[in-house]
């Protein structure tokens, strides 16, 4: 186990339990209980986008988009992603004979080793996968700052161009 995975998927965790999908957002059903019909209609139509608050941090997003790669990408990945469900979401916690009952290992001690080493593996696939992740979004934040140090530039040297033509314009004006 890798301790500091283990936090990162802990925190994961608990944003999925307090602020994740099935949380902290009105129901269509409460809307219809507490308006007595359908909501009042108001303001801009469309996606909702959440703010202040609602919905899960950064960290805890990107953990969620490395364990759903895990799952697709490795080839034990529907149980790893089972594993972190079943491990790192129920509040209480699940005991761990009762995990290993769902993850269908032996409830036994070789099932409670297999269960060590697919937390290991987890842990060793989140991390590389986290790893990845913020080597692309850093190089894609190069990418984005290189663009923006051209366009500053050609904008730059296209403003000094029409600024001296104009100049000539206006020299040669009072000159005429």
């Amino acid at each position: 186990m890798i301790e500091a995975i283990e936090d990162v998927m802990r925190h994961w965790g608990e944003q999925q339990r307090k602020c994740g999908p099935s949380g902290g957002l009105a129901s269509p059903m409460g809307a219809l209980i507490q308006y007595g019909g359908p909501a009042p209609r108001g303001g801009v139509s469309g996606h909702r986008v959440l703010m202040a608050g609602a919905g899960v941090d950064y960290l805890a997003s990107e953990v969620a988009a490395a364990v759903a790669a895990v799952e697709r990408d490795a080839e034990d990945g529907v149980l790893l992603a089972k594993l972190a469900r079943k491990r790192y979401l129920p509040c209480p916690a699940l005991a761990l004979r009762d995990q290993l009952y769902d993850l269908e290992l032996a409830v036994n001690d070789t099932g409670g080793r297999m269960y060590r080493r697919l937390v290991h593996r987890l842990h060793e696939l989140v991390a590389a996968e986290l790893k990845a992740r913020h080597q692309r979004s850093a190089a894609q934040l190069a990418a984005a700052k290189r663009e923006g140090d051209r366009l500053r530039r050609a904008s730059v040297q296209q403003a000094a161009k029409a600024h001296s033509r104009r100049g000539a314009e206006l020299h040669g004006a009072k000159k005429a």
